[in-house]
């Protein structure tokens, strides 16, 4: 059976987005992808796992149905975003804003990401998550004048964490500040020696900080500690797609060229991709965003869709992440709402059909003095 697919132009705020949705037989797979002006921006995927046959083919109507959900599911999530955006623009609490700021972030619309990293900031100047993406929204728009201000600004909060001590290192190399680099990677190296893209960023760093202008173009020596630990990464499980292969493939030929400026050129793209690269969940963030501020109540099938989702994201690293098991009990908190609704509409339901029922009407009451305190209890731990 042939690939087949929906394609499909979405209007918001006068930008338009085409979004192309297609089921790849071969894979076992439907991806929508989101372009602007031609620029790509991000794609969401999901594998559907049906028996083939030789006696029986494939159904095509359930292929198409499972397609377009993702295609509508794509469209639907890019809405709600810029509707949320909207709201929330009249609330003054940080952590709504970082929320839909990494999801933005992930979804490559920087713009709105950083307006949102902004606001986070303004409401808590010491959100140091919030200061550390904001920053890589600059490094990934290639900002780095902006980039650096967010950066240095963490340091002079008194926050020396590792991982922003490379960002920051990173920064000053695209700045040609190499002295800089040296000692911000360094530091962080002093407090996470096993940090391997620290390791590679300083390897980096020596490499370019040794290159002098009497060079030719031609027979350039690639340091070991590079190759080492670009091995290393492309090993590792966050870079194991068919977009990271090819990445890591063409940085190999590139490589082997010695062509000292397309070396030069792609090892200093290959780092910021690294850099910028987000590894974050935001399943999450987007249910928080849909749930709270998405206008329209989620229906259960919704709220066990998500389930699942967070479900089979976290568990690999389940017993790492605390956030895993914070985020998974607040869905299903969230779905014992859901549950306590829809208990005190059948207590009424069954006064409807016998007014005299004493049991259903001691139920309700006791629901209905509930109701208020776990509301309130869902509100705090959702603020």
């Amino acid at each position: 059976m042939e690939g087949f697919g929906f394609q499909e132009n979405v209007e918001i705020e006068g930008r338009t987005f085409k979004i192309h949705t297609g089921y790849h037989p071969d894979r076992n797979i439907a991806i929508s992808e989101v372009f602007e002006y031609g620029n790509f921006l991000f794609q969401a995927h999901e594998k559907f796992y049906v028996r083939k046959s030789d006696k029986k083919p494939l159904d095509e109507s359930y292929l198409k149905n499972v397609t377009k959900k993702i295609h509508l599911d794509t469209i639907d999530e890019i809405v709600v975003l810029f509707q949320v955006n909207e709201k929330l623009k009249l609330i003054r609490q940080p952590i709504p804003h970082f929320r839909l700021g990494k999801v933005f972030y992930v979804r490559n619309f920087l713009d709105e990401a950083i307006d949102n990293f902004k606001r986070a900031i303004q409401l808590k100047p010491d959100f140091i998550k919030a200061h550390k993406l904001l920053g890589l929204a600059y490094l990934k728009q290639k900002n780095y004048q902006n980039a650096l201000k967010v950066l240095e600004s963490i340091l002079d909060i008194g926050n020396n964490f590792p991982d922003i001590l490379n960002i920051l290192g990173v920064t000053y190399i695209h700045f040609g500040k190499y002295e800089r680099a040296r000692e911000v990677i360094h530091k962080a190296l002093d407090l996470k020696p096993d940090f391997l893209h620290a390791n590679f960023n300083m390897g980096l760093l020596l490499f370019l900080s040794a290159l002098n202008d009497n060079q030719g173009e031609h027979g350039i020596v690639i340091p070991s500690r590079i190759i080492r630990f670009l091995k290393i990464i492309r090993n590792h499980d966050q870079y194991q797609s068919a977009a990271w292969t090819d990445i890591f493939d063409r940085t190999d030929e590139i490589l082997k060229t010695g062509d000292r400026k397309k070396i030069i050129e792609m090892l200093t793209d290959l780092q910021l991709r690294l850099t910028v690269h987000d590894d974050f969940n935001v399943i999450m963030d987007f249910f928080f965003l849909k749930f709270m501020y998405g206008g329209k109540e989620l229906s259960r099938s919704e709220m066990d869709y998500y389930e699942r989702l967070i479900l089979e994201e976290g568990k690999k690293d389940q017993d790492k992440y605390a956030d895993y098991w914070n985020e998974l009990g607040v869905i299903h908190l969230i779905q014992c709402r859901d549950y306590f609704l829809k208990a005190m509409s059948e207590f009424e339901n069954a006064i409807k059909i016998n007014p005299t029922y004493t049991a259903a009407k001691n139920s309700l009451d006791i629901t209905r003095h509930g109701k208020r305190g776990f509301l309130i209890l869902l509100r705090a731990i959702l603020k």
